[in-house]
């Protein structure tokens, strides 16, 4: 698979790809905090250049698939941010994106919060997830009209900085 691929990098360097391996491992053993505290030490190992898309994607994909809404929409923002500094193609994988816009979708936090993260993709050359966006709010639309949601939502809560209350 990708983890046992071997890299044409630098000596010395540390390949991302490892790195994104090491993430799946943490979601694999349901270990969602463990991952993000592996991000934190990631950023600080000598020889590495930080994480690119394959390790933000695999954070995504984990996070959203596990329910942690509020840490796959911050680690989202951070990829937006570092990948649009580092001047690279490289994307978030769309497996990724979709599982965090399906989830919002499913918690009903997605105008609030997936438009303006739409506008960060975008803005970082990742412009589908608007496109994705604006179908799933219709999908959402259609499912509401024809009967409630099989299971109840969670309890209200609040993302830091959007101020809007959300369902997780």
């Amino acid at each position: 698979g990708r983890c046992g691929r071997v890299s044409r990098r630098r000596p010395g360097s540390v390949d991302p790809r490892l790195a994104s391996c090491l993430i799946r491992a943490c979601f694999h053993n349901h270990a969602p905090r463990r991952a993000l505290q592996l991000l934190a030490e990631m950023k600080t190992w000598p020889g590495f250049d930080g994480p690119d898309a394959h390790v933000y994607s695999a954070l995504i994909l984990g996070l959203a698939k596990g329910g942690k809404l509020r840490e796959a929409v911050e680690i989202t923002e951070e990829a937006c941010a570092t990948l649009r500094r580092k001047f690279t193609t490289s994307v978030i994988s769309d497996l990724a994106l979709r599982a965090l816009l399906d989830a919002l979708v499913s918690c009903c936090a997605s105008q609030h919060i997936a438009g303006p993260l739409a506008e960060k993709l975008h803005e970082a050359g990742m412009p589908r997830f608007r496109q994705w966006l604006r179908h799933g709010f219709r999908d959402r639309a259609i499912h509401h009209r024809s009967g409630p949601p099989a299971t109840a939502l969670p309890p209200l809560v609040s993302l830091p900085g959007y101020g809007v209350p959300i369902s997780f």
